[in-house]
């Protein structure tokens, strides 16, 4: 089977926060109904923003973060120093293209669930193939093409500081249980702590926000109300 390929007016390598505001700058310099094509080894907007544990919220108020002068949908309805949730984040970022696809008459092409690994000038042109990661896949019952060749007349690599998903750390223990804070709130370690893990002390590695973030939660009784941790 032959290799698709896209021809564009535009390649984006990644589709976080940094490929959102690329997006937003470049396609005011892009003719009407221009093709862009969007490259991220996700499968949706928001980069490192989609695998954050579910009740991170902004460092700062809402409307200093966003792309360029896009405004946020609850513009009026919230307090100033709002800090917007992990759901209201993405789904700005989901209006931020829409309104960008909407006001440009794009053709816009996401290769979401694909890796980007090199690229070379030909001809003036940018080319690259960016190749299916399997794993995004592996329960779809039509499987996406292995690779995608892309001709592109320009290309921003808008990867921002590709952060890495936290892992708990590997090791067995019949004592030791390692968790990530995206796991603090889900059922299954909720009933653990409540059970098995109730009588044993939560260690924190790291005194940053995130850090913060999980002792409040792990102490609220909204939350996971496990039992007191320390740092």
């Amino acid at each position: 089977m032959d290799t698709p390929c896209e021809t564009c007016a535009l390649v984006i390598i990644g589709a976080g926060y940094a490929g959102i505001c690329a997006l937003n700058a470049a396609v005011k310099y892009l003719p009407s109904a221009s093709k862009v094509v969007v490259i991220d080894k996700g499968l949706r907007w928001g980069g490192q923003w989609v695998n954050q544990y579910d009740f991170v919220r902004l460092h700062q108020p809402y409307s200093i973060f966003t792309a360029g002068e896009r405004a946020w949908s609850f513009e009026g309805t919230k307090p100033r120093g709002h800090l917007a949730t992990k759901s209201e984040i993405l789904t700005h970022f989901e209006d931020i293209v829409s309104k960008n696809v909407e006001e440009k008459n794009l053709e816009l092409v996401t290769l979401f669930g694909y890796e980007y690994k090199k690229h070379e000038v030909v001809d003036g042109a940018v080319e690259l193939t960016a190749y299916c990661l399997k794993d995004c896949f592996s329960e779809t019952r039509l499987p996406p093409p292995a690779a995608v060749r892309v001709r592109a007349d320009k290309m921003i690599k808008a990867m921002g500081f590709d952060i890495e998903i936290k892992r708990p750390l590997s090791f067995t223990s019949q004592r030791v249980v390692s968790v990530c804070p995206a796991d603090v709130l889900k059922p299954a370690w909720n009933t653990y702590m409540r059970s098995r893990g109730r009588d044993k002390p939560i260690v924190l590695i790291g005194s940053g926000k995130t850090a913060m973030d999980c002792i409040y939660q792990v102490l609220t009784p909204t939350g996971a109300g496990w039992n007191s941790p320390t740092a």
